[in-house]
């Protein structure tokens, strides 16, 4: 299977905060599961991972609830530009243009996560915005990397300006599921198809 972007299902717009929990912890159960298996009865990880209802869907589900501007603009919102302006952010507080007090370990993660989208958008010219999402959830998850940036991303000055009060994003408990929730994958291998990096060495 060629891992392409999962089509928008026409319910997602109305979908609530439990029922996003819901259908992530059914996508994280799912490559639990998978792993738990015997390697030759295993199912196609990438998927379990880019599929219909998969990680990287359900992922794209919390980051667009309670964008400000999705009533608007729901065809020209791109989470990628939302992780851009992140990066922005973190990239004027690393230079002091910004001047905001930051924990060393907060510092060496604004690093990783500015290098991880260097690398992505360098290598990838010709994949579309979603695309580098897909590859920023798979190998962020590969590399055990997001639960260790989603904090650090929710909790920026570009979230508060881009999300509702009420969106995942600016919950810390939904966060802290979300830590929870995904470093339950922690302990598994998870090796990616090349096709589904574009090419990218990372």
């Amino acid at each position: 299977m060629s891992p392409n972007w999962p089509k928008r299902s026409p319910d997602q717009g109305s979908l609530r905060i439990p029922e996003i929990q819901e259908r992530l912890g059914h996508a994280v159960n799912n490559l639990v599961k998978h792993f738990y298996k015997p390697e030759k009865e295993r199912g196609n990880l990438t998927y379990l991972l880019c599929g219909d209802q998969g990680l990287v869907h359900c992922l794209e589900l919390v980051f667009q609830y309670g964008f400000r501007s999705s009533r608007i603009f729901r065809n020209k919102f791109f989470i990628w530009d939302y992780l851009e302006k992140v990066k922005q952010h973190f990239e004027s507080v690393l230079t002091g243009e910004v001047r905001q007090a930051i924990t060393d370990g907060a510092k060496a993660g604004y690093w990783i996560y500015c290098n991880f989208l260097s690398k992505i958008n360098n290598a990838t010219e010709s994949v579309g915005k979603d695309g580098k999402f897909q590859i920023f959830v798979c190998v962020g998850i590969r590399d055990h990397l997001l639960q260790k940036l989603l904090p650090l991303i929710a909790n920026t000055p570009v979230t508060a300006q881009m999300y509702e009060e009420n969106s995942f994003l600016r919950n810390y408990s939904h966060i802290n599921y979300l830590v929870h929730i995904l470093s339950t994958l922690e302990e598994f291998q998870i090796t990616l198809e090349s096709s589904l990096l574009r090419g990218l060495d990372i």
